[in-house]
């Protein structure tokens, strides 16, 4: 019976995303199946000009956001997360400088629509490992739910001993 393949996301952001691509086409050649959570459609298209499957990314839009009404049923288990994780979704919303300055209805209906479409991601395809820069929504919604799913959510940092290493940091 053999395993399935350790899964791990990377969520974009600015620069970053360049680094994500390459070591996430790495860690493919190690046999490691990797996703990508990404906004801006230039992320997206990058990804898929190097051939990332679109069914390993998931593009999180404002537009589509914006039209679709929020799921009642979405909002109670956003709080439901909430609750268990101890993180007040007010703060994420806070600490994104996208969704602060918005309104707090269109805030709360791009949140509810972000949460319910990372966890259906997660769980689809299995995805233990999320890393990513955690300042904006959809990473902390993603650290969210690794924590109430008891997954891991990281974060990159360079470690200068013993000798320079890119590390993934969870603590």
């Amino acid at each position: 019976m053999t395993q399935p393949s350790l899964a791990v996301a990377f969520c974009s952001i600015w620069e970053r995303t360049d680094t994500w691509l390459a070591i996430g086409a790495d860690l493919e050649r190690r046999g490691i199946r990797v996703f990508h959570i990404m906004t801006p459609v230039e992320y997206v298209r990058k990804a898929q000009a190097m051939g990332i499957p679109d069914d390993r990314i998931l593009w999180l839009r404002k537009d589509e956001a914006e039209k679709a009404p929020i799921n009642l049923e979405d909002l109670a288990l956003l709080r439901e997360f909430e609750k268990i994780s101890g993180t007040p979704v007010k703060h994420l919303m806070l600490m994104d400088r996208f969704l602060r300055t918005l309104p707090n209805d269109l805030s709360l209906q791009y949140i509810v629509y972000i949460f319910r479409r990372i966890l259906d991601f997660i769980e689809k395809n299995d995805i233990y490992i999320v890393s990513g820069e955690p300042s904006t929504i959809h990473d902390l919604i993603s650290a969210m739910i690794c924590k109430v799913l008891g997954r891991e959510y990281t974060a990159p940092f360079h470690l200068r001993l013993p000798v320079k290493r890119f590390v993934l940091w969870n603590s």
